[in-house]
């Protein structure tokens, strides 16, 4: 069922996917993007950003852009 995992987890799931989304479709700074989905401190992002996704968010940038 979709209420399986906590709040804060599923907030914080929302938010990393729609930082990848802007990190993939605009050139805007990882502390932008950091604002822009909710996050006060860039710092807390990354590190919230690379428990989900196993990498940094600019790390995962460049792997977008090695791809093409």
């Amino acid at each position: 069922n979709e209420f399986d995992i906590g709040v804060l987890d599923y907030i914080n799931k929302v938010r990393v996917d729609k930082a990848k989304a802007l990190l993939a479709e605009t050139d805007q700074s990882i502390i932008q993007i950091a604002q822009a989905v909710g996050y006060i401190s860039d710092i807390t992002f990354i590190r919230v950003f690379k428990r989900y996704e196993g990498t940094t968010p600019g790390r995962y940038r460049d792997s977008l852009e090695n791809r093409t």
